[in-house]
């Protein structure tokens, strides 16, 4: 039997649920610290997603990344940064591709650039206790895991690297802030 999936969730709810998500990051945020998996659990519940579901989607984003064969390896964190990435690839066709040109060995690199799918990569890390998220559009891109993928996890290192102590001077757009 499928189990069963939230209903369309209303506008009340919908706001109720953001509100505590930004509460939830705004604490983490005050205490240098991730949302930990009962926060996240427990915001899941308040929307009527079921806790297994989460951990689901959850493991399966760490897989993408961790995993033989994942899909975005590349985004994998050097180990001197001590956490570990979740996150989903994505494509978006920007020009039908029939079946009938599949068959004969379509091919994407023979396309016009402008023709080219979108690559598309979302992550969070540290993937036990989430500091930070990711999103990365590459228009033309082609493949998620190639091109955006990398992007995300150069964000996600030197997003790392400024949490660190004496992490060096500021940087151009830490020193025009008033």
């Amino acid at each position: 039997m499928e189990p069963k999936l939230p209903a369309r969730i209303d506008r009340t709810t919908f706001e109720r649920l953001l509100q505590r998500a930004a509460e939830l990051q705004a604490a983490a945020s005050d205490i240098g610290e991730g949302v930990s998996e009962e926060e996240l659990l427990a915001l899941g519940k308040e929307v009527g997603i079921p806790e297994q579901h989460l951990r689901l989607v959850r493991e399966a984003m760490w897989a993408v990344v961790n995993e033989a064969g994942g899909t975005a390896s590349i985004a994998k964190l050097p180990a001197a940064i001590g956490a570990q990435v979740a996150g989903k690839t994505g494509t978006t066709q920007v020009r039908r591709v029939t079946r009938e040109q599949r068959e004969r060995g379509f091919n994407v690199n023979n396309m016009p650039r402008e023709w080219r799918p979108h690559a598309l990569f979302v992550a969070y890390a540290p993937h036990d206790n989430p500091l930070f998220a990711v999103s990365v559009v590459v228009e033309h891109g082609t493949s998620g895991g190639a091109a955006a993928a990398p992007l995300a996890r150069d964000v996600l290192v030197e997003a790392f690297n400024r949490l660190r102590p004496g992490s060096g001077p500021p940087r151009v757009a830490q020193s025009a802030r008033p």
